[in-house]
């Protein structure tokens, strides 16, 4: 009974803290910054009245037809130096972005037997930069800033990528494309592998055992289920008006037997510092510690949405053309609205999101919420409609790359992306076909 009256105790508490807290949202956003508000989200338009106006999701611009790539992407069109020979060849390959000296997590990922990595530069990484043992360096790659821009002249889609942004880690996915990657490891570098934990969950197997949850929602929030030892406990780019939905979270599972090859996204939970949103972090304990005594796979089922990151996530070869992350958002952005929009697409070609129990602890560099909260405005304030919109979205294009481009095009008309996504976007399609990447056929 006590401990029971402590539960509620606890959710009274998470309770009162988040309405407090979306006082505070009310009062920074519509009261104190109007302009920065209308200018992020597209949302108020006046002060008057008891409360502001919600982000719409509506188309409100065009994009120009002629300027669509459609069904011309073909290899005829690849210059000769559309690779990069530089790097050894693997097939496994981990990719990271960092401004900072090598971390342990780098450290221990450099140091895998039979893995190549990928370090992507940026204009504040400290040089010189060294994060390998002189017995691992033919399995290291580091791309300087100035390796980068002497790129740029064979590989024109770098150039499509700012500088002091987490999108460089695109060139660092292409980088390992072209080098024979069947699996991506796509980490950050203050998310540091368990001792003896590998990034390969269950490729080799033609079957898994897994845990699909029964749901009355089109999204799901993973944590509750995985052993999350705080309540309420959700992941960044969770909608919080779904926060309190049982609907979400409170879930039977259903264990059944799949095809591993079914699987496109492996997104592993973080022990200690788990990825969650600055609302979370300023009403909520942490460090937290995951624990759940079953380790089989959750699928999200088709049709349903969970946000996923970039900062301890394998990517499978048929899911390697969702790998981009979008440039004119914030990073804490970045990897929530890559996720959904590859999720959709997912469903056409018959691929799943899937999540597993932590292989990772994050150590987090610092960070400031507030500075935070306002980095995820766009998560509070446009993700349920997007999530709205990616439902009902479909395509009847019959190659794939049309309807990633579709789709992209759409989230521009309503203000998701910029006008400058759209066209990276071109440019990583075209670079994928000149790397001789085959996309996955919609069925």
């Amino acid at each position: 009974a006590r401990s029971s009256q402590r539960e509620m105790a606890s959710w009274r508490a998470a309770g009162a803290a988040l309405v407090l807290w979306h006082a505070f949202l009310y009062k920074v956003y519509v009261g104190h910054s109007l302009d920065h508000l209308s200018r992020r989200s597209g949302a108020v338009k006046s002060i008057s009245g008891a409360t502001g106006s919600l982000f719409e999701g509506k188309a409100v611009r065009r994009f120009a037809e002629s300027e669509r790539l459609g069904s011309s992407l073909n290899t005829s069109k690849c210059s000769k130096e559309s690779s990069v020979d530089r790097g050894p060849s693997c097939r496994f390959w981990s990719v990271v972005t960092t401004i900072y000296a090598p971390s342990q997590s780098i450290w221990k990922q450099t140091a895998l037997p039979e893995w190549c990595t990928v370090i992507v530069g940026d204009k504040k990484t400290p040089a010189p930069y060294v994060a390998w043992r002189p017995q691992d360096k033919n399995r290291v790659v580091y791309l300087s800033p100035a390796d980068q821009e002497a790129l740029e002249q064979t590989l024109p889609f770098i150039a499509s990528v700012p500088w002091n942004h987490f999108g460089r880690k695109n060139i660092g996915y292409l980088f390992a494309i072209q080098h024979g990657a069947e699996v991506i490891w796509d980490f950050d570098d203050d998310n540091e592998l368990k001792d003896s934990a590998t990034p390969i969950f269950s490729a080799p197997k033609d079957k898994i055992l897994a845990r699909i949850p029964q749901l009355n929602s089109t999204v799901f929030n993973p944590y509750p289920s995985m052993g999350a030892q705080r309540f309420p406990f959700w992941p960044r780019g969770f909608p919080l008006l779904r926060i309190k939905d049982n609907d979400t979270s409170d879930v039977v599972m259903k264990e059944v037997e799949i095809e591993s090859s079914t699987i496109g996204i492996w997104q592993s939970l973080a022990d200690n510092d788990p990825d969650v949103d600055a609302v979370l972090r300023m009403t909520q304990n942490l460090p937290m510690q995951f624990a759940s005594e079953d380790d089989r796979a959750v699928v999200v089922p088709r049709g349903v949405f969970s946000p996923y990151n970039a900062q301890a996530t394998l990517i499978m070869k048929r899911a390697f053309w969702g790998a981009l992350l979008p440039i004119t958002v914030h990073g804490r952005v970045s990897d929530i609205w890559r996720g959904l929009s590859a999720q959709r697409l997912g469903w056409d070609i018959g691929i799943s999101l899937a999540f597993l129990p932590p292989v990772v602890d994050q150590f987090r560099n610092a960070h400031n919420y507030l500075a935070d909260m306002d980095s995820e405005a766009d998560l509070y304030f446009k993700g349920e409609e997007l999530l709205a919109f990616l439902s009902a979205w479909s395509s009847t294009a019959p190659l794939l790359p049309e309807r990633i481009e579709d789709l992209w095009i759409q989230m521009y008309e309503r203000t998701y992306v910029e006008l400058q996504d759209v066209h990276l976007m071109q440019a990583w399609l075209h670079a994928l076909t000149c790397s001789g990447y085959e996309f996955p056929v919609p069925t």
